[in-house]
């Protein structure tokens, strides 16, 4: 573990078919490096000073846009902001989502020689009047009825869908924090970028506002 004071700059990439997310330059007296740890999706754009907490530094490659790209990442285990600001934006390529970074798979294993598999045998097609479908759905030779919609029905989530995807999405115990409009403190090492990334947004549209220094959500803040 390496213990370095620092600056963070945190850009927001907005266009990602994941929805927006975070990644920064960390800049040292060791030398520069690119983060691109899941802490960073509740972080503002800006500038960050203060000290940071280094578990690994690495050599990552990718390809993107046609052009291979090689960097040295620096992986976050905590960070202590004292200052932050403004960041001055500069023009650079645009960056994929560390989302769509996977590991590639393995080819699979060749079927043993002699072998193979057969089609399952397609049943015969029932001739005149309604099959005899369980489903209810009708054959080819009657006309194509549709299930009157109940008018009770609704494509809109009541109060109570809401409270049940965001059990689902925070956990029972962070939610119950949450309806009492508590302060929060997610968890980016879940394991599961997609998720903590949606509960970011989710804090947002509750009303929760992020604070770097204490790396707290507060609601009304």
């Amino acid at each position: 573990m390496i213990r370095i004071e620092g600056k963070l700059l945190v850009k927001q990439i907005r266009a990602s078919r994941n929805g927006p997310f975070c990644i920064a330059d960390l800049v040292t007296e060791l030398g520069e490096f690119k983060v691109k740890d899941p802490l960073l999706d509740q972080f503002s754009e800006g500038e960050y000073q203060g000290t940071f907490w280094i578990s690994q530094i690495y050599l990552h490659a990718y390809v993107s846009y046609g052009k291979a790209v090689t960097e040295i990442r620096a992986r976050l285990d905590d960070v202590q902001v004292e200052t932050e600001g403004r960041l001055t934006r500069r023009s650079e390529p645009p960056e994929p989502d560390p989302i769509d970074e996977v590991a590639p798979v393995p080819p699979a294993a060749p079927a043993p020689a002699g072998r193979r598999k057969l089609a399952a045998p397609t049943a015969p097609r029932p001739r005149g009047g309604r099959s005899g479908n369980s489903t209810g759905q009708d054959s080819d030779d009657g006309p194509t009825t549709h299930a009157a919609r109940h008018p009770e029905e609704s494509t809109t989530r009541d109060d109570g869908a809401d409270d049940s995807a965001d059990e689902t999405l925070f956990g029972a115990e962070l939610f119950e924090l949450i309806q009492a409009q508590e302060p929060v403190k997610l968890d980016p090492t879940i394991g599961d970028r997609a998720r903590f990334r949606a509960q970011t947004q989710r804090m947002h549209q509750l009303g929760y506002a992020f604070a770097s220094k204490t790396q707290t959500w507060t609601h009304g803040g």
